[in-house]
């Protein structure tokens, strides 16, 4: 008798059967003996997939959440044209529009990463803008993923960017705006004031800089001031006039986001006052904080 390891717990009631079909007796066995033996042969298996002919179910899928998602973009000339594609099932004329990315590559999905889980099994769709024009990323398993221009216009920035989540396993549907899913996951920021790379705490433990308050305005007013503890401007100013493509150092990770500001240089040397013990520091540079509290 020969039996997997996963069925040894059920050996004796299999034997019985064994028995009970020959018409034998449990006497009739003389001996009995265990054997165990392993089999650690390779197998082999392959798989394929058609990338054209994917490419036009990728086209489908990306123009009916565009339609659902979208006022207006069913009249879109390029969504007529792409309807006109879905009907007749041109596979060819669909990779004109699916054209972002080749299917394997997981690239174009690198900017969503922070904030969304690739990970669990679910597919994604995002509405998104590129180079003033619409487009969607579609995400299937984790294991096909693709860009589908569909539009020339711009019907979205990023912050508008419409997230379709398919959940596998809990076999349900939701839709989020990028703003709001960013909103929901986002924690406390916390402020850090820097001098050649070191953080003012280093020379003052539990370090808070002295601000105004004022209940007309959600900003923090934290006065900056010069050598002599004369007032210059507020901070919040200064960082309003930073252009941040080019001014703020950015690292944004999917344990959340550092944001580097720099402070201008000039003659006048920034200097921040000490909440607790009324001394001013000198800050070349201002840091912003933020951890996740989980993803979309």
């Amino acid at each position: 008798m020969s039996l997997d390891e996963s069925d040894l717990d059920q050996q004796e009631s299999i034997l019985k059967k064994i028995l009970e079909r020959n018409n034998l007796k449990e006497s009739d066995i003389i001996t009995a003996e265990t054997k165990k033996v392993e089999n650690n042969s390779a197998y082999k298996s392959t798989w394929s997939m058609n990338f054209e002919k994917m490419k036009i179910g990728a086209l489908k899928i990306a123009y009916e959440f565009a339609v659902d998602s979208i006022n207006g973009y069913f009249h879109d000339t390029t969504a007529i044209k792409i309807s006109q594609i879905l009907l007749q099932g041109d596979i060819e004329a669909a990779a004109k529009y699916v054209n972002i990315g080749d299917g394997l590559n997981d690239e174009i999905i690198i900017p969503f990463e922070p904030y969304i889980d690739m990970e669990r099994n679910r597919h994604l769709l995002i509405l998104t803008t590129n180079n003033n024009s619409l487009f969607c990323l579609v995400r299937i398993n984790g294991v096909y993923t693709i860009g589908i221009t569909l539009s020339k216009k711009n019907y979205l920035t990023i912050e508008q960017s419409i997230i379709g989540i398919n959940d596998v396993e809990n076999k349900r549907f939701e839709k989020v705006k990028f703003i709001d899913g960013l909103n929901a996951i986002q924690g406390p920021i916390t402020l850090s004031f820097l001098f050649k790379g070191k953080d003012i705490t280093e020379f003052e433990h539990g370090f808070e800089p002295f601000e105004h308050s004022n209940a007309n305005t959600p900003k923090d007013l934290i006065p900056l001031y010069d050598q002599h503890k004369t007032y210059i401007t507020l901070l919040h100013e200064i960082i309003e006039k930073t252009d941040p493509y080019k001014d703020i150092l950015a690292n944004i990770c999917k344990k959340g986001s550092v944001f580097k500001v720099p402070l201008p240089r000039s003659r006048i040397k920034y200097h921040v006052l000490s909440k607790h013990t009324n001394k001013h520091y000198e800050i070349d540079e201002i840091e912003f904080k933020q951890n996740w509290l989980g993803f979309l």
